[in-house]
């Protein structure tokens, strides 16, 4: 840990102990996070601009030093009109080099081991497919659940499709076609090579968390590398637990408790394992078209993410609304141009 992080921890104790002390007036406390920075795989050259962002509020950025970063979040003053900072629940957007990497839930006082990442590893390939045992011990939809069958059956960049078939006691099955972007998401598949600290929406919930640790379990007689998610709401009392293959990204095994839904799926000790024989991949785009590209969605966000962020308060956290006005406004524009002249 480096004299910066721990000075910034060290004056976030000292700011929560005053708490105790002063009782007439309480700050809200900021918001610390720290970890690598990595493109392509490689730590990030000292000097790379790392920004975060709750749109429309506040922005502040830092630059790494040996491939790391740190930084601080300010928390909104309750006692004023102005809303000057990050309240709980807000999400904060972090760029690398003005590329959206990563996101997460403000909290005041956290201090968040947080992995930011340019490039997804993905490992899986059109045609891997796995399969799951369901225990169902409560679900309004899924009663009599006994397998899941979950095929890839395209890759385009970052965004995956999974083809997944439900098959039932009763002797029926139901089909649903689903893509998760494995640079944000993760779903029956998410990236490769995760590490502690990386952070994923967790696409079937609808909730952000981190890898919270790499640890070795056996399934059908295999030990594997597995990266564990474990979230809990308090408030909610949901609580999720998902173990995703290090090496391949596929989700192995999921427990989910709240509400109404109590059910857990696990990957049966028959599952193929992935092809061997590599499978041709997407050309992707030339770096100076990439570094264009990225430039514009710099510009157009200035527009677009306050309108995501009205957007997302109103309806709740969309994951196309984050593509769209967050993510690649550019594309939007794009849309927004083909129905203008489909019209005209």
């Amino acid at each position: 840990m480096n004299k910066k992080l721990f000075f910034i921890i060290l004056l976030t104790v000292l700011l929560q102990a005053s708490l105790v002390l002063n009782v007439k007036s309480i700050p809200m406390i900021p918001e610390t996070f720290y970890g690598k920075v990595t493109i392509n795989g490689q730590l990030a050259p000292d000097g790379t601009i790392v920004k975060a962002e709750i749109p429309g509020i506040i922005s502040t950025n830092t630059t790494t030093s040996n491939g790391n970063y740190t930084l601080m979040v300010l928390a909104d003053d309750p006692d004023t009109s102005q809303i000057e900072g990050g309240r709980t629940g807000d999400i904060v957007y972090f760029y690398v080099n003005d590329k959206l990497v990563a996101k997460y839930p403000f909290e005041s006082g956290g201090v968040i081991n947080l992995n930011l990442k340019v490039g997804a590893q993905i490992a899986v390939k059109v045609g891997d497919s796995i399969q799951y045992s369901a225990n169902i011990i409560q679900h309004p939809e899924l009663q009599g659940l006994q397998t899941v069958t979950v095929s890839i059956t395209d890759i385009s960049g970052s965004v995956v499709t999974e083809h997944i078939t439900y098959a039932f006691s009763n002797g029926t099955t139901k089909d649903e076609t689903r893509t998760v972007d494995v640079a944000f998401n993760a779903d029956f598949v998410t990236e490769a090579n995760m590490e502690t600290g990386d952070s994923k929406t967790l696409q079937q919930f609808n909730v952000i968390s981190t890898v919270s640790q790499i640890l070795s379990k056996e399934y059908g007689g295999q030990t594997k590398d597995v990266c564990l998610f474990n979230y809990t709401d308090e408030y909610s009392a949901k609580q999720i637990t998902a173990y995703y293959d290090k090496n391949t990204g596929f989700l192995l095994e999921l427990h989910v408790a709240y509400n109404i839904y109590f059910y857990s799926l696990i990957v049966n000790s028959t599952v193929p394992q992935p092809s061997p024989s590599p499978s041709p991949s997407p050309a992707p785009l030339p770096q100076p078209v990439i570094s264009i590209i990225d430039t514009i969605n710099g510009i157009l966000r200035t527009f677009t993410q306050p309108v995501g962020a009205l957007l997302n308060s109103i309806i709740g956290q969309n994951t196309l609304v984050d593509y769209l006005f967050v993510q690649q406004p550019i594309v939007l524009v794009a849309i927004i141009i083909i129905v203008i002249l489909v019209f005209i």
